[in-house]
């Protein structure tokens, strides 16, 4: 005997837009599952379906998945407040913007999990993902089956493959490798060798890297005392080295030694025409722990001060003094110049030099500045104007400060100096790997770097053009510094 149900036939409406098969295919699946379970349920209970978002007819409903929490960088908070930011200035238009954030706490799998969930439970109308993605085959199949435009703000690699619905708005990492390295042909192969802060290793590591490596050029990173013995062993090398921290003019190394940072004698002038600005130069007070940096910038200032007929007082401290030797700095002291790598400092600086200016070396980086605390704010250090956030960049140099934060946080100069080396030496090898047609590219050249644009001569191996000297002023950890 037939049996009837109580089901009600539906007639579809003819004017009704007619479903994908990918719908289709979805609608037949949840059809057979509440079959069965009805099925398998008695008669006399009745079920309540589960509503389905609600939609504004006249919205564009947007998800934003971002790393709001969890340890992956970078942080997506910028981004979640420019989005906003473009919410509430466009609240009256059409299509009205209607948008959603999610934390995807730095992790991968949630990401795909939220993108779907975004997709299909919420019903988006577009994603934006601003967190990175290793965007392999699994993930673009992801994105496809979503069926909805998905944009993404950070550097992913060509994302066509995707069935058309992936958009990459920031470049390709092949195009920020294009664009931000001058490095296209010749290829370079980079070895970074850890000298662990010794002097001797730092001169055995060159020497190995001229005879044994056969570099074609050396990049020098570390502090050294650039005298005859020094000068000695770089010309023995026969390959340009390039040092990115302060040292003296090294011309006198056969011409195979260029100074990519400004010297310490350019530096300590610069420093005194800034502080002379704002007071008298007729007390002042130096502190040096005698580091090798420090060293050197103690006695560049000091010579500089005599230059002006001014008579420095100098304060040599260590790491268990250092204290006890600030404390009796006396409070009126409008001026303190602190020599070398600011770490032995910091500590102490910040409780006994309340209301003096204190000038940091151009080592220092925004940990140092960190360590000082309420003193950052009396705090300024020489660096590259370029890397402030101010400065008016040109696009190589806004690329360079965009990847760099990206990776590790605003870059200092020296980090700038740094990525100028490579870009110098991809430039000079364009004609050839000759070591001295190398050398004579970069003595007769001009270069426009991230930190600088680079001059040398025959005769002046220091190639950091002094106009981009600028003084720093600290606003965070996170943050690019200001210029004072």
């Amino acid at each position: 005997m037939r049996r009837h149900t109580c089901t009600r036939r539906t007639t579809r409406c003819r004017t009704e837009r007619a479903r994908s098969p990918a719908a289709m295919h979805r609608r037949t699946l949840l059809f057979a599952v509440v079959m069965a379970i009805s099925a398998c349920t008695p008669a006399n209970l009745a079920s309540t379906p589960t509503p389905a978002p609600t939609r504004d007819p006249g919205s564009l409903n947007v998800s934003a998945l971002l790393d709001l929490s969890g340890s992956r960088a970078p942080s997506g908070a910028p981004q979640r407040d420019a989005l906003q930011l473009w919410a509430d200035q466009h609240t009256i238009g059409s299509p009205r913007v209607r948008l959603r954030i999610v934390d995807v706490a730095g992790s991968p799998s949630k990401t795909v999990l939220e993108l779907r969930r975004a997709a299909v439970e919420d019903r988006a109308d577009a994603i934006v993902i601003g967190v990175p993605v290793d965007y392999d085959e699994a993930f673009a199949a992801a994105v496809q089956l979503a069926q909805v435009p998905v944009l993404f703000t950070l550097p992913i690699a060509e994302p066509a493959t995707a069935g058309g619905w992936a958009f990459a708005l920031a470049p390709t990492p092949a195009q920020l490798a294009r664009a931000t390295l001058t490095i296209g042909s010749p290829r370079v192969r980079l070895r970074i060798v850890d000298v662990a802060g010794s002097p001797s290793k730092t001169v055995l590591e060159l020497r190995r890297a001229a005879v044994e490596d056969r570099a074609d050029a050396i990049v020098i990173g570390v502090p050294v005392d650039y005298d005859e013995a020094f000068a000695a062993a770089v010309q023995l090398a026969q390959v340009p080295v390039l040092f990115t921290l302060p040292i003296a003019e090294p011309a006198t190394a056969g011409g195979w030694a260029f100074a990519l940072a400004p010297t310490p004698a350019q530096l300590a002038r610069a420093t005194l025409d800034h502080a002379a600005g704002r007071v008298v130069l007729s007390s002042t007070v130096v502190v040096s722990d005698e580091s090798v940096t420090a060293i050197t910038e103690r006695a560049a200032l000091v010579a500089e001060l005599a230059r002006r007929g001014v008579t420095a007082n100098i304060i040599k401290v260590t790491g268990s003094d250092v204290g006890a030797r600030l404390r009796a700095i006396p409070l009126v002291t409008p001026i303190v110049f602190f020599a070398g790598a600011p770490k032995t400092y910091t500590d102490a600086a910040r409780q006994t030099t309340m209301g003096s200016s204190l000038y940091l070396s151009y080592l220092s980086d925004l940990g140092d500045l960190a360590d000082l605390r309420e003193a950052a704010a009396q705090a300024t250090w020489p660096g590259s104007r370029w890397i402030a956030a101010t400065a008016n960049a040109n696009p190589a140099r806004a690329v360079f400060a965009r990847s760099y934060t990206d990776r590790a946080g605003p870059p200092t100069s020296l980090a700038a100096t740094a990525y100028d080396a490579l870009s110098l030496l991809a430039t000079a090898a364009e004609g050839g790997f000759d070591p001295v047609r190398m050398r004579d590219r970069l003595q007769k050249g001009t270069f426009a770097g991230v930190a600088t644009t680079y001059s040398f001569t025959m005769s002046r191996h220091a190639g950091f053009a002094l106009e981009d000297i600028a003084f720093l002023g600290y606003t965070g950890a996170r943050t690019a510094p200001v210029i004072r």
